[in-house]
């Protein structure tokens, strides 16, 4: 029983099955202590629980968990296997619920056996390698915004010093988004490594923009003293900063007196610098992991970029927005769909590109339409937008602004903090972020006969859930694609 006393210290989700089965499970399982609250779970509200075939994978059923589906119990070593019953025979769908894997569950042991051996200091720096809820370093620069909602100070690193250096020159910004780790300094060298020799610092700005959470500025007492307000600074409660996961979709900042939400706040961001560069042509963003989630978002709804695009030129006999708005969005953990319409994976190869999809449409009100993951119950930004235009025209919008981005090797079972939580919404979205990916591509396929474009997608071979990688590489093949477009277009 020492692998359930192990259990009950972690956070595990549950999931709803069908029927009532397994009862003997139940009486096992006993007093394991398994919900979220780490509280003990009374036998007499599971009514039946089973394992999956491979033995790893625990789902229970009952009323406590009848609208509530909650993820599944995995990851178990062999240890917990003897307290279990023999394994249930599954149905096709129910075979897919349980393959869903708790990501922090699966690492805590993985570490557990990989660090029996090793000494106190380092499983200790194991353990935090993949942690998000540790402070960062804070960026070098900063932007002050005002907006209806508040006032405040956005962190940056930059290319060029955004207060001194002149930039009525610059033609193509990038704007680069941090992981969930915030480690904005990390994600702006990202960028420069994979333009290299490509970047012209006369015609080239890189920005990326740091959401800071409560946790970076704890225990600061100024920052960015003798560039912001003199020798004095700034103050740390001026910054605005966000919870860990809600940046990602226009939820608003913590700060009490400028709760500026972050797709108004990169809006602000992107009005101060388009102010400052006047002879600007392209917007390109980048976005890996947590920042291709918001990304994912932003590039379909933000007011800023619609406004921006109003302004045509005439080029090659059509007109064409003046600043081109192109970004790419790799390995996000979760995808935005717009309707209640899911992929349901029904063939997997071994050359991803060939997967099969079908397709599972949920009530609207449901809980795998809730925003960020789909349009039920979404944020007021993105409420004034819908009021504005339509749910349609940001598919339209997104289509054509937006390449998709996974590498091939980011297809592991719960691994690389792969988002999961409560409920079905993560759940939906496939198994994997290779899977929530291509799931994303076939739905917007799928959806192809009613817009003008196709959205691009960009497999990164033998790259597993690494920023730097995935940059690096669309930005070699970009570089590549308009070499010989260019060829071709005036051929010798």
């Amino acid at each position: 029983m020492r692998g359930l006393e192990f259990l009950s210290r972690s956070r595990i989700p549950v999931i709803t099955p069908g029927a009532a089965r397994a009862r003997e499970i139940t009486r096992r399982i006993g007093m394991a202590g398994i919900l979220p609250e780490q509280k003990p779970l009374p036998r007499e509200l599971i009514e039946a629980a089973f394992i999956s075939e491979n033995k790893n994978t625990i789902k229970l059923m009952g009323p406590l968990f009848q609208n509530s589906p909650r993820g599944v119990l995995s990851g178990f070593s062999t240890e917990i296997i003897p307290a279990l019953a023999p394994s249930t025979s599954l149905t096709r769908q129910e075979t897919y619920d349980v393959f869903l894997l708790n990501s922090e569950m699966r690492r805590a042991i993985q570490r557990r056996e990989k660090n029996r051996l090793k000494p106190p200091e380092e499983v200790a720096s194991t353990a935090e390698e993949d942690r998000h809820d540790i402070p960062t370093e804070i960026a070098s620069q900063a932007i002050h915004i005002n907006t209806p909602q508040g006032s405040g100070w956005i962190p940056v690193e930059a290319t060029h010093d955004l207060e001194k250096d002149d930039l009525s020159e610059i033609e193509e910004i990038f704007f680069v988004k941090h992981g969930v780790k915030r480690n904005v300094k990390d994600y702006f060298q990202f960028m420069k490594d994979a333009l290299g020799k490509n970047f012209d610092p006369r015609k080239t700005l890189i920005i990326s923009t740091q959401f800071t959470n409560e946790i970076d500025l704890e225990g600061k007492d100024r920052l960015w003293q003798g560039r912001y307000n003199g020798d004095e600074g700034i103050d740390p409660k001026q910054v605005l900063h966000y919870g860990f996961n809600d940046w990602r979709g226009a939820e608003p900042a913590q700060n009490p007196t400028a709760p500026v939400d972050s797709f108004t706040a990169m809006d602000a961001v992107i009005e101060h610098i388009i102010e400052k560069t006047p002879k600007v042509r392209a917007l390109r963003f980048r976005g890996n992991s947590e920042g291709g989630q918001m990304l994912d978002r932003y590039l379909a709804y933000s007011k800023v970029l619609k406004e921006l695009e109003k302004d045509k030129i005439f080029v090659n006999n059509e007109w064409k927005p003046k600043i081109e708005i192109e970004g790419f969005v790799s390995n996000p953990g979760t995808v935005h769909y717009f309707d209640p319409i899911r992929p349901d994976l029904i063939l997997r190869t071994e050359d991803s590109s060939d997967w099969k999809f079908d397709w599972i449409e949920f009530p609207e009100n449901s809980e795998v339409n809730i925003w960020p993951f789909g349009l039920y119950d979404p944020p007021p930004y993105i409420i004034d937008y819908l009021t504005e235009y339509s749910a349609e025209v940001a598919c339209e919008d997104y289509i054509r602004r937006v390449t998709l981005g996974v590498g091939t090797l980011d297809n592991e079972l719960g691994g690389s903090q792969l988002p999961v939580g409560p409920g079905f919404a993560y759940f939906s979205q496939g198994l994997t972020r290779l899977e929530r990916v291509l799931g994303k591509h076939a739905y917007i396929k799928m959806l192809d006969e009613k817009f003008q474009h196709n959205l691009q997608i960009f497999l990164a071979d033998g790259v597993a859930h690494d920023g730097r990688s995935m940059i690096k590489a669309y930005e070699i093949s970009r570089h590549f694609y308009n070499f010989y477009k260019k060829y071709d277009d005036n051929p010798v």
